[in-house]
């Protein structure tokens, strides 16, 4: 008898008193991405990225949700009891990127949701550092320095000056 369950056989018949059915396979969870929705763009870089699991019909709770942005991992949280996980994004690179996310739980066999994308195209201002406003300049060349800011933030870097509108 302990050969036939090794081989995974998924009945076993005993004598005419007893039958014993062991089921070899484990429920699949199924991972559905929720928001951002594919191709939302954003210019704040805090983004929530939700998932919701489930098995058949029934929300899954206390499935481990991970999320993915070009398939490395950027974290993870437990579903809720509505089959509901989210995890916020607070430092991405500008451009286009894309996600998903994968559930794993005791009893179940692991689910991945689709890939879907989102666009991280931040607002950034900018605001001229020198020369002061009103300063009277009387050599050449000018320097120009300018502060950009994206949500308040300072953007590091060094960058190009592509178009200059003003008096000279």
């Amino acid at each position: 008898m302990q050969d036939a369950v090794n081989q995974y056989n998924t009945s076993l018949t005993l004598p005419a008193y007893a039958k014993i059915i062991i089921n070899a396979s484990s429920p699949s969870l199924s991972v559905s991405l929720v928001s951002p929705s594919n191709g939302a763009t954003f210019t704040s870089s805090n983004i929530v990225l939700n998932a919701r699991v489930d098995y058949g019909e029934s929300l899954v709770q206390d499935a481990n949700v991970y999320f993915y942005v070009y398939g490395g991992l950027i974290g993870s949280s437990t579903s809720d009891s509505s089959g509901s996980a989210s995890y916020t994004i607070s430092s991405l690179s500008v451009g286009a990127h894309n996600w998903y996310a994968t559930a794993l739980k005791s009893g179940y066999v692991s689910g991945n949701s689709s890939t879907w994308g989102f666009t991280y195209s931040p607002i950034l201002s900018v605001s001229l550092v020198s020369p002061s406003n009103g300063a009277m300049l009387t050599s050449l060349p000018i320097s120009l320095s300018a502060r950009v800011n994206s949500g308040g933030n300072p953007v590091q870097g060094n960058g190009n000056l592509h178009k200059f509108q003003g008096m000279v």
